[in-house]
């Protein structure tokens, strides 16, 4: 067993001459992905591909053919460092994004990915520390295991190529609960996030954009060509398909919604025409966001200290850097976690949210719907404005109507 951390880096020597040193492996993208070549940085910059058929022995240094005839980069091959390593990938077997942190190589008989390091050691074991860090901790009594997965259960999502290589991935994908996968796709770009949406029918594509957050809506909407995005979001209601269409350019709007058929295109233009009296009338300041890495005792002490009337609190909203809401939590969940949880931890990813141009008749379906009592109000990028309460809307109807 070889990992690609041990192997980068070392000297490559044809005969007793020095070629240069291993900057990474490049391997064929099939089920068993075979190492194809080497790619070597010489003494003076050059960069070449050595053939990995020129290889002999690997050991403290990586001896190759003296007759070997460097080769280029062919269709369907990628690196292992540029393109695996410190990606995200779909384990498939279990559900989860994780991230890699070596590649394991097994030499039967030819050199092939056998699969990926996801679990502490890989770090360590880049940093040369994952003997004496093992030897430290089994003082101490404790063991850090392993954590593989193998190369058939994995699926790269984000490869600088824009591939995305999966094997029976729409099936094995497809067995993740929609709610779940949109979570993972909110944190890709749109490309590869179309890549993927692609493996599915128009029902499980629909599922899947009723659960992203409005950036990644709008973003895969605009993508679709027309007609697709039409049978896409005919399979949502009416109301979830009006506010996703409020946020994209008016002319690409009415390309989608005139393929609807007769009766769907006079609910979503009833439902748009609403749209005249906006939400923002009644956008409310009082509310709490926090960051993800902020803990549960950190966010309590915040919320006593700057909030002291509870009851004007009853949802914390997390954003990230750019004050995109990534998640939410109530003040109930927020009191049963540990005081050094982080809040990224236990919020609820993707929350339901409305724009400034949903009609307000939406956002009440949408709090009924979702039995909330407020909702955070985004931009079309998902930089949060304020929250919008049911009270406030029911009150303001009231008095548009009196």
């Amino acid at each position: 067993m070889l990992y690609f951390s041990e192997l980068r880096g070392k000297s490559i020597l044809a005969g007793q001459l020095l070629i240069g040193k291993l900057d990474d492996v490049v391997f064929k993208v099939t089920s068993l992905a075979p190492v194809t070549k080497l790619y070597v940085e010489k003494p003076n910059g050059q960069k070449i591909f050595l053939p990995y058929s020129a290889v002999g022995r690997i050991g403290d240094r990586i001896h190759v053919d003296v007759n070997f005839i460097p080769g280029e980069l062919e269709e369907n091959e990628l690196f292992v460092g540029k393109n695996l390593s410190d990606q995200q990938i779909i384990d498939v077997t279990g559900s989860n994004i994780v991230r890699v942190n070596d590649i394991v190589f097994i030499q039967q008989p030819q050199l092939h990915i056998s699969g990926v390091d996801v679990g502490v050691l890989g770090i360590l074991r880049w940093l040369s520390l994952e003997d004496p860090i093992c030897r430290l901790t089994r003082f101490f009594g404790k063991e850090i295991t392993p954590k593989f997965l193998a190369w058939t259960d994995v699926a790269p999502l984000e490869l600088a190529r824009g591939k995305v290589v999966m094997k029976q991935a729409d099936l094995k994908l497809k067995r993740l609960k929609p709610e779940d996968l949109a979570g993972h796709l909110d944190s890709m770009n749109i490309r590869n996030v179309k890549r993927i949406v692609g493996l599915f029918d128009y029902e499980y594509t629909a599922q899947l954009l009723k659960n992203m957050n409005s950036v990644t809506q709008t973003s895969l909407i605009r993508s679709f060509v027309p007609s697709k995005s039409s049978q896409v979001l005919a399979l949502l209601e009416a109301s979830e398909a009006v506010d996703i269409l409020l946020t994209i350019p008016r002319h690409e709007r009415d390309k989608i919604t005139d393929l609807f058929d007769k009766h769907r295109q006079h609910e979503i233009k009833r439902l748009m025409g609403l749209a005249k009296t906006p939400v923002g009338n009644v956008v409310s300041n009082e509310y709490v966001v926090v960051k993800p890495h902020q803990t549960a005792g950190d966010v309590l002490s915040d919320i006593r200290s700057n909030h002291p009337d509870l009851d004007d609190i009853q949802h914390v909203y997390v954003v990230n850097n750019e004050i995109q809401v990534i998640g939410v939590f109530g003040l109930y969940e927020l009191i049963l976690q540990k005081s050094d949880m982080e809040a990224y931890k236990f919020m609820v990813q993707s929350p339901v949210v409305v724009h400034l141009t949903t009609p307000k008749e939406i956002v009440i379906r949408r709090m009924i719907k979702y039995k909330l009592n407020s909702l955070p109000v985004v931009t079309e990028k998902g930089h949060m404005i304020g929250i919008v309460k049911l009270d406030d809307i029911l009150s303001e109807e009231d008095l548009g109507n009196s």
